[in-house]
């Protein structure tokens, strides 16, 4: 959903339609990617951090708001991968793998690889820039590069092709993945709260999900959220327009409903006196960890010890960030989204430290990047039971906890 830079005040990059345009196009080969050639290596990626090149249709107003890459577009339109290898009941023999090797594990020598944002570099992904600023993945002997999303990087079929050894993402982005077959598994959960939600004016307030019925609501109708949201509250009254990333088609109607991100939209438009609130999707029982990190099963099993030592770095990044995130932003402005707006960042990261990235009960470092089974059980059953996961899988194979766990236990 294009907003600007985590925190610009005009929404004018390129549209969510576009954007999902795209995503879709991309996605929709992707499965056939998967089965017709093995991945790169994963240790294929650039040796050097630089910066990543931003889409050309992009202009200068538009470092958009993280809700726009938090909403792909649905289920990947590709048929499921033949091979076994790269389906989700082969996933399993991931888990053994992981396990092996001590906390502290790492590569015995300087190994390159890659993760890819979900969307222009902002406070939203901070830990992981931190990681590559303080030196933290080159003391494991990663030599990490950190690449920028945006409007046409969709992460899932980056790391599924081998382009990226890591990316960013969405749990139920790795559900639906799993579902074509795709052998993708989330090792780093950043967002404990997801941060989708839908914001209204307070001169018209929504005060829970099925009040939407009747209502004026713009929002991606590919988006999961949104399907899940519909089936849940049989929001079949809604007067439902396409989400174009612009506040001021927000501005313009004061009855009018719109997808966000709680940390983004909300706190740009109080800033500047609008008084609006709005609903937490994750308060409806959808709570997708966002944000978050995944490679490809492969890496998982064939290098364990580059997952932990990735996975330790990240966690130690984001400790940096929680402890002092200027020198971090700054880092993000200068070396990577040069249309980032510093001014509002501060506010936008106080609520996600506050609410989000370790959940609603305020921060504790205990709890950053973790996953857990009961989490992704609940997640799996709600999206199988309103229909936008359409067959049985195992939910289990979509994430391994057991770097995340082991880098908490050497950090305490």
């Amino acid at each position: 959903m294009p907003t600007p830079s985590d925190g610009a005040a005009h929404l004018s990059r390129l549209s969510r339609r576009r954007w999902l345009t795209l995503a879709t196009g991309t996605l929709g080969v992707l499965a056939a990617a998967c089965t017709s050639a093995p991945a790169a290596a994963p240790t294929a990626a650039p040796a050097k951090p630089t910066e990543a090149p931003k889409p050309a249709a992009a202009s200068p107003a538009a470092a958009a708001s993280p809700a726009a890459a938090a909403s792909p577009a649905a289920s990947p339109a590709a048929s499921p991968a033949a091979s076994p290898a790269a389906s989700p009941a082969a996933s399993p023999a991931a888990k053994p793998a992981a396990a092996a090797g001590p906390a502290t594990a790492k590569p015995s020598s300087a190994v390159a690889a890659s993760q890819v944002m979900n969307w222009f570099a902002q406070s939203s992904q901070g830990g992981f820039f931190a990681g590559l600023k303080n030196g933290h993945y080159e003391k494991q002997n990663v030599t990490m590069t950190n690449v920028q999303g945006g409007p046409q990087i969709a992460a899932i079929p980056l790391v599924a092709t081998g382009t990226h050894t890591f990316g960013m993402t969405g749990a139920d982005q790795v559900l639906l993945a799993r579902e074509e077959g795709i052998p993708v598994v989330m090792v780093y959960g950043t967002f404990q709260t997801n941060p989708q939600g839908l914001m209204y004016h307070m001169s018209h307030p929504v005060k829970d999900f099925p009040e939407l019925n009747g209502r004026k609501v713009y929002v991606s109708g590919a988006g999961v959220f949104w399907r899940v949201l519909v089936e849940k509250y049989k929001l079949d009254k809604v007067q439902q327009f396409q989400y174009n990333g612009q506040l001021a088609t927000f501005l313009a109607d004061e009855e009018n409903v719109f997808q966000c991100f709680v940390s983004s939209e909300p706190v740009i438009l109080k800033r500047q006196g609008k008084e609006v609130g709005y609903l937490l999707n994750a308060d409806s029982g959808f709570n997708p960890y966002q944000n978050s990190m995944v490679c490809l099963e492969k890496t998982v099993k064939e290098q364990p010890d580059l997952v932990q030592a990735y996975v330790t770095a990240s966690l130690q990044g984001w400790r940096d960030y929680m402890a002092d995130p200027k020198s971090t932003l700054d880092f993000i402005k200068s070396d990577f989204n040069k249309d980032y707006d510093l001014d509002i960042a501060p506010d936008i990261f106080a609520v996600e430290k506050n609410q989000l990235i370790t959940g609603k009960d305020g921060y504790d470092p205990k709890k950053l990047g973790l996953m857990t089974d009961a989490r992704y059980k609940e997640l799996y059953d709600l999206m199988r039971q309103v229909g936008v996961i359409k067959k049985d899988i195992d939910y289990k194979a979509a994430f391994d906890s057991s770097f995340i766990e082991k880098a908490q236990a050497s950090l305490t």
